[in-house]
């Protein structure tokens, strides 16, 4: 997946991660692919095991000075994230899937369902090729 985000030249100023295993694995693959400065990058207790609400006040208290946030947590908080700016999204997010939401304002604590497009959905299994 960050192979496909560097050939998308979809980059990161920011990321805010859980300190959870998995998602430190797929943080170090991330960092690694797609240069991603250790400087700005959060490991926040507080990711693990949290509602979309939570998740949706560490974004709105993001630095202005970052453009491009990556969110790397867990379900069903991320879902429930989607789901309140997205109406119509009904997948499930799956393991190291991706959505890309992008938002026509000029602040994060702007940040809503009406200024709210989402971009990407991606997720491993779309990249596998099958087998006949």
């Amino acid at each position: 997946m960050a192979h496909f985000l560097s050939a998308n030249n979809i980059h990161p100023d920011i990321v805010l991660c859980s300190p959870s295993i998995r998602t430190i694995k797929s943080l170090k693959a991330y960092k690694k692919i797609l240069n991603i400065s250790a400087k700005n990058i959060y490991l926040k207790q507080e990711l693990y095991e949290t509602t979309y609400d939570k998740l949706l006040m560490y974004i709105n208290t993001t630095d202005n000075t970052y453009s491009n946030l990556f969110l790397i947590a867990h379900n069903p908080s991320l879902n429930d994230l989607v789901n309140y700016f997205v109406r119509d999204f009904t997948e499930n997010i799956p393991t190291s899937g991706i959505v890309g939401l992008e938002f026509d304002c000029d602040s994060w604590e702007k940040i809503s369902k009406t200024n709210c497009n989402m971009f990407l959905f991606a997720y491993p299994k779309l990249f596998e090729q099958s087998i006949d």
